[in-house]
């Protein structure tokens, strides 16, 4: 601790000090140090793998790459993960802490803090204090720059400024064919450097939904687990055009590879990941190949799993890199036997912010895991034989249960958790009430308050019905009144679950913009809407609710052609972002300032558009909107131009 506090500081004297430079370093690095090279798969199963014995209908490999690795590899090829999303299990990955003590505990909801709003360490701040050239490569919008996990890479390659494809409702990512060529041109340009590297490549080609890249012999694009399964085949080829490109074969770089979280695929009624804490979701493959003489025979099939949090201890053991000694880690060196009282932990608090259902945990030793939280009983699975968890052992284990719920009390308790930034939901989230947790909603509910939700297991005909109206509600497959229908059934849900009213609101608003319907009933259909909005707002008291409410009277305007709507947007906006001036989680609200500006624009209010754009520019955090804004500024300086209104 004390030799790496002084190169930092060495570092500091070097360029003049200030903290936001804490992992830079000047030390020069001994020959012949260790690469790293961790390649993160996101939302792939490890039961879907080759060489965990998955086959084809053919009978083939789908990961003829990966099981070439894993014979170089350490036996152990599985790990768990602590949270099954993106954000909170790369985020354990990077520090060796569980969700609960570095923060993120859900995406598009928070952002790490910067190394001066905490006490830990990020794997790559580590390593670039003691030389490394570290970069990173992101394929999905979960890991974003602006998400926190860039400190210590000196180069971060994220989505950036691209879109969704059209009419597709789901995060920003780029192919993994994109990324991994970015990858290996960066890693031509850093191998002749006197000093070791550390990449970080994120692939996030098997989350849903998935793209069909047959064809793949029996495999049947119109199946949705076969198009599953088309993403991971075309993910491995991906995988093995990078390791192909590792100089000297990469035989001194430490290899990882490993995925954030698995897929559901329909087993325990989830067909994505997020909703439960089943091992089709936790439990994700792991290749660990070091260089020649790293002993590696502690990572044992035999033995208890690594878990995510494992990664960052087990990388500064065999680099050799000291470790940020002021905070306890939760992962083990891997290298070293593992302990008897061996624990997982894992939680999610997915259903609980987008839908008022409970935040679950769940906890397993060497044996036994069991499953808790809301008002479903607790569940007790032999993981190890019953590898599907069909057989609940709960009834007949009473003390096994107990003893796993008190250790699971034992670790909430613990002193150390980390407060993460709050990200403005508004500008966090890529779609509604698919991701991102409304500022001021609790971070977790109390304990007591947890008993009485219901868990997502018992609500799944809501889960699917919320499933079915967004897929209608895509522009390739509108049709807003089925989307209408498939929520009906759930009406006197509403005013609990934030999603299902939100997504209530927007297949009417959608009936209302329908050209096919008379004007007195679209009419009809807006102000349902913005009721419902309102209701929303009132409800649960996202600003996004009230930016909707705005869009309404947008769409009234474009039916009517009537003033009236825009100069309510002016006087509803303006008072709003009066409210919201210091208001925690509500000062940004770029969206309104620029649906404000819309209307000015629209009533010829050129200069107070101009001033609305430019603010909402600078309040912006997502790349795409800033970029979008700057043209859109742009266009309306010309237009004010040829209107002799101004330079």
């Amino acid at each position: 601790m004390k030799r790496r506090a002084l190169l930092v500081l060495l570092g500091l004297i070097a360029i003049g000090g200030g903290a936001a430079v804490y992992w830079f370093t000047i030390r020069s690095v001994p020959p012949g140090r260790i690469n790293v090279l961790i390649i993160s798969l996101d939302t792939v199963r490890a039961d879907r793998m080759g060489f965990n014995g998955y086959r084809l209908p053919d009978g083939s490999s789908p990961t003829p790459n990966l099981d070439k690795l894993a014979k170089r590899c350490a036996a152990m090829t599985e790990a768990v993960t602590p949270a099954p999303l993106t954000l909170p299990a790369h985020a354990s990955l990077l520090t060796g802490l569980y969700p609960d003590r570095h923060g993120l505990r859900e995406n598009d909801s928070f952002r790490m803090p910067g190394p001066d709003g905490r006490r830990f360490s990020l794997l790559a701040e580590d390593l670039s204090a003691e030389g490394y050239h570290c970069a990173a490569f992101v394929s999905g919008q979960p890991l974003e720059e602006r998400y926190g996990l860039a400190p210590g890479f000196s180069h971060y390659e994220d989505t950036g400024a691209q879109q969704n494809p059209v009419g597709r409702l789901t995060f920003r990512e780029l192919p993994a064919k994109h990324t991994v060529g970015r990858a290996i041109a960066h890693l031509e340009r850093v191998t002749d450097e006197d000093r070791p590297f550390f990449f970080f490549v994120h692939l996030f080609d098997a989350h849903d939904p998935y793209d069909w890249h047959g064809p793949h012999g029996q495999l049947d694009p119109g199946k949705r687990v076969d198009r599953y399964m088309s993403e991971i085949i075309h993910v491995d080829a991906q995988v093995g055009r990078l390791l192909k490109a590792l100089p000297d074969d990469g035989r001194n770089t430490l290899i990882i590879v490993v995925a954030d979280h698995g897929e559901g695929l329909g087993d325990h009624g989830e067909h994505t990941h997020g909703f439960t804490l089943h091992q089709s979701t936790l439990r994700v493959p792991f290749l660990l190949r070091a260089p020649e003489g790293v002993d590696v025979s502690n990572l044992s099939a035999s033995g208890p799993p690594a878990r995510l949090v494992d990664v960052y201890p087990t990388v500064l053991a065999v680099t050799a890199v000291p470790m940020n000694e002021v905070v306890e880690r939760d992962g083990r060196n891997l290298l070293e036997p593992p302990p008897e009282d061996w624990h997982a932990f894992a939680e999610t608090l997915y259903p609980y912010y987008q839908f008022g259902y409970a935040h679950q945990r769940c906890c397993q030793d060497r044996d036994r895991k069991v499953i808790t939280g809301g008002t479903k009983a607790d569940e007790l699975f032999a993981w190890r034989t019953d590898r599907a968890e069909e057989d609940d052992l709960a009834p007949g284990e009473p003390k096994r249960v107990r003893g796993l719920r008190a250790w699971i009390n034992r670790h909430v308790a613990r002193p150390g958790r980390a407060a993460a930034i709050d990200v403005n939901v508004q500008q966090g989230a890529s779609v509604p009430y698919m991701g991102g947790r409304t500022v001021g909603t609790p971070v977790e509910p109390t304990s007591s308050g947890n008993l009485k939700l219901p868990a997502a297991q018992d609500r799944w005909k809501v889960i699917k019905a919320l499933d079915d109206a967004r897929r209608y509600l895509r522009p390739e497959t509108m049709d807003p009144k089925e989307a209408s229908l498939a929520l009906s059934a759930f009406k006197e849900e509403r005013d609990q679950n934030p999603a299902l009213l939100w997504w209530s609101a927007r297949a009417v608003q959608m009936q209302g913009r329908d050209e096919k319907v008379g004007t007195q009933t679209r009419l009809l259909y807006l102000n349902e809407a913005g009721t419902l909005y309102a209701r929303h707002l009132s409800r649960f008291k996202d600003p996004r609710a009230f930016d909707a409410g705005l869009g309404i009277l947008f769409d009234i305007y474009d039916l009517t052609g009537e003033r009236k709507p825009l100069l309510s947007i002016v006087k509803r906006a303006t008072g709003e972002l009066a409210l919201a001036t210091g208001a925690p989680g509500r000062e940004k609200r770029s969206r309104t300032l620029l649906l404000r500006g819309r209307a000015r624009e629209a009533l010829g209010e050129l200069e107070a558009a101009l001033d609305d754009y430019r603010e909402a520019r600078r309040r912006e955090a997502d790349p795409g909107r800033k970029q979008r804004l700057t043209g859109k500024i742009e266009v309306l300086k010309r237009t004010r131009r040829q209107s002799g209104l101004g330079k």
